[in-house]
C-alpha cells in the first residue's frame, strides 16, 4: 500500500464514522479476548482481585485503611463497591471493567492522535496500544489502568489549547489519576505544572497567548480541591495518621521489595543476554523497552539543540514528552506490564515519528498486519481447548489452563463461601471463591516490604480467627539462618508449622510455589 493510496483512503473516511468503526472492532477484539462466547468470562489472575475483595470488606462494614491495610488510594475500591451495590458480587464485572478501560484508553489515544496527525494514520497509536500489548499486559482491572486513563484525559484537555475550563478539567482528571494510583497522579500533576511553566516561558502558540501564571494556579487549585474532596472521607474514617502512613509513608517499605525496585527495568536486558527471557512476548517486550524512555528523551534533546519552526506542534510534543518522562520516573518495579502502562504518551509520539518519516506507508501497513494477527489470536482463542467451565460462588469462569485454575478448583471443592482462608503471598482467591481473609493484610513479602510489626499483627489475627486453610509459598519455608536480611517472615513460618500441616502442593507459578496447609485437628 503506497502513500497515494493511503492518502486517498484518508480523504474518503469521515472522522466520526472512522472512530465508530475502529471502536466497534476494538470492542469485538476485547470481548473475544476476555469472554468465551457467548458470555463466559475468561479468568485472569491479577492484583485486581485484592482490590475487589477490599470492596467486599467495605460492603461488610469494614473501614478501609483502619480495619485492613491498603497502600494505594481508594479509587478502585470505590469503583467496585458501586458495581457490587448495583450488580452484586459477580466476577464478570472484572472482565467488563477491563473492556471499558481498554476502550476508553483507546479512544483517548485516538482523540489525542487527531490533534497531531491526519487521515488513517491517526489510528496507528491506538492500534499499537490495543493490538500490540493489551493481550499480554492490559488484562488488569485494578488501579493501574484507571490512573493511566485519567492521566491521558488530563493531557487531552490541554493538548490543543489552554482555557480556564480546560485547566479545571485537567486538574480534575489529574486528581482522579491520583485517587486511583497516587504516584502516577502526582507525576502527571507535576508534569503538567512544569509544562505550563515552560508554556509561559518558552512556547509560542501561533496567534494565541502563552500560558500565564494564573494558568498554573488554576490547574493546581483544581487538582487540590478535587483531590481533597475525593480523599476527605477516608482521612476522616481512618484517621489522618493511618491514611498518610498507609498510602504515602509506606512507600519506603514498598520500594524495599526487589520486585518493586526501579532496578527491575534492567533485569529485562539481563534476561535477554542470559537467554532466560519470555520468548512468547519477546517482540512486544522489545518494542516497549526500546521505545521508553528513548521516545521521550530524543524530542527534548532536539528541542534544546534546534528550536523547531512549528512551535504549535512542538508544544504538543513537549506536553507528551514531559508527561511520559514523569510517568516513567514515578513508576517503580518497571516490569513489562508497568512499562506498557506508562508508555501511552510514547506510543503517540512513536506514531507521530512514523507519520513524519519517509517510511510512514510501511509503518501503517505493519500496524495493519499487527491488527490482523491479533484478531487471528483472538479468533484462535475462541476455538482452542480450555479446561471445563468452573462454577465459582461469584459466577461461571473458564480458566486459561489447568495450572491457572488448579488451586481455585481445589479450594472450591474444599471450602464453602464464608470460610476463613489466608493467602499471604497475594490474597487473590478470596473474592472469586467468596472466602474470608481473617487478617488485615492481603500481601506479604519476604523483604522489608513486610516489617516485623505487620508479621506480629498477622499472627495475632490468625490466633484470634484461625483460618481453615493457609495458602503458603513454599519458597518461604526456611529456617532463620537461611533467610536473607530483611526477611521478617520466620515467626509466621513457625506459627504455620505449629498449627498447620501440609495438605496439598500445587504447580509452581512464576516465582511462587503455592501450597495449601490445613489447620491441625483440635
Amino acid at each position: 500500500m503506497n502513500s497515494t493510496a493511503i492518502a486517498s483512503m484518508s480523504r474518503q473516511i469521515d472522522p466520526r464514522l472512522g472512530t465508530f468503526i475502529f471502536l466497534l472492532f476494538s470492542f469485538l477484539y476485547l470481548f473475544g479476548t476476555l469472554f468465551l462466547l457467548p458470555a463466559t468470562p475468561i479468568f485472569f489472575e491479577n492484583d485486581h482481585f485484592i482490590q475487589m475483595y477490599d470492596s467486599v470488606r467495605m460492603l461488610n462494614g469494614e473501614v478501609l485503611y483502619k480495619d485492613f491495610f491498603q497502600f494505594t488510594f481508594p479509587g478502585t475500591e470505590i469503583w467496585y463497591l458501586l458495581l457490587f451495590k448495583i450488580f452484586g458480587q459477580r466476577i464478570w464485572l472484572l472482565n467488563a471493567t477491563i473492556i471499558l478501560l481498554g476502550l476508553s484508553i483507546t479512544w483517548v489515544i485516538l482523540a489525542i492522535s487527531r490533534r497531531l496527525m491526519t487521515g488513517v494514520y491517526v489510528y496507528m497509536a491506538p492500534a499499537i496500544f490495543l493490538f500490540f500489548g493489551f493481550r499480554w499486559y492490559g488484562m488488569d482491572g485494578g488501579h493501574r489502568l484507571f490512573s493511566c486513563l485519567f492521566a491521558m484525559l488530563a493531557i487531552f484537555f490541554l493538548i490543543d489549547r489552554i482555557t480556564l475550563a480546560r485547566l479545571v478539567a485537567a486538574g480534575a482528571f489529574a486528581s482522579l489519576a491520583t485517587f486511583f494510583t497516587q504516584n502516577r497522579g502526582l507525576a502527571i500533576f507535576a508534569a503538567i505544572a512544569i509544562f505550563l511553566a515552560l508554556e509561559f516561558c518558552l512556547f509560542r502558540t501561533g496567534d494565541r497567548k502563552r500560558a500565564s501564571p494564573l494558568s498554573l494556579v488554576t490547574f493546581a487549585a483544581s487538582f487540590a480541591i478535587y483531590l481533597a474532596l475525593f480523599i476527605a472521607y477516608f482521612i476522616y474514617t481512618a484517621g489522618a495518621s493511618t491514611f498518610v502512613g498507609s498510602t504515602l509513608l509506606f512507600a519506603k517499605n514498598y520500594n524495599a521489595d526487589p520486585l518493586n525496585n526501579s532496578n527491575f527495568y534492567f533485569l529485562f536486558w539481563q534476561s535477554l543476554i542470559s537467554g532466560t527471557f519470555n520468548r512468547a512476548s519477546l517482540p512486544v517486550d522489545l518494542f516497549y523497552y526500546l521505545l521508553v524512555p528513548a521516545i521521550y528523551v530524543l524530542p527534548l534533546l532536539y528541542f534544546v539543540v534546534k528550536r523547531p519552526a512549528n512551535g504549535e506542534l512542538w508544544r504538543k510534543v513537549m506536553l507528551l514528552c514531559i508527561s511520559g518522562i514523569f510517568l516513567f520516573l514515578a513508576t517503580t518495579g518497571l516490569s513489562s506490564v508497568r512499562l506498557y502502562h506508562v508508555s501511552l504518551p510514547g506510543i503517540i509520539l512513536f506514531a507521530l515519528w512514523v507519520y513524519n518519516s519517509r517510511w510512514r506507508s510501511f509503518g501503517f501497513a505493519s500496524t495493519c498486519v499487527v491488527v490482523a494477527l491479533s484478531f487471528g489470536l483472538c479468533i484462535w482463542g475462541q476455538f482452542r481447548s480450555y479446561p471445563p467451565i468452573a462454577e465459582l460462588p461469584t459466577g461461571s469462569v473458564v480458566f486459561p489452563s489447568d495450572v491457572a485454575g488448579e488451586r481455585y478448583r481445589w479450594l472450591n471443592e474444599n471450602t464453602v463461601p464464608g470460610d476463613l482462608v489466608f493467602e499471604p503471598y497475594r490474597s487473590v482467591v478470596n473474592f472469586p471463591l467468596s472466602v474470608q481473609n481473617p487478617t488485615s493484610f492481603s500481601f506479604l513479602r519476604n523483604s522489608n516490604y513486610t516489617p516485623p510489626e505487620h508479621v506480629a499483627k498477622v499472627i495475632e489475627q490468625l490466633n484470634s480467627k484461625p483460618p481453615k486453610f493457609i495458602l503458603w509459598d513454599g519458597s518461604w519455608s526456611l529456617e532463620p539462618s537461611q533467610r536473607e536480611p530483611g526477611d521478617n517472615l520466620a515467626p509466621l513460618y513457625d506459627h504455620l508449622r505449629r498449627h498447620y500441616h501440609l495438605r496439598q502442593p500445587f504447580t509452581q507459578i512464576f516465582q511462587f510455589k503455592p501450597e495449601v496447609w490445613e489447620r491441625n485437628a483440635g
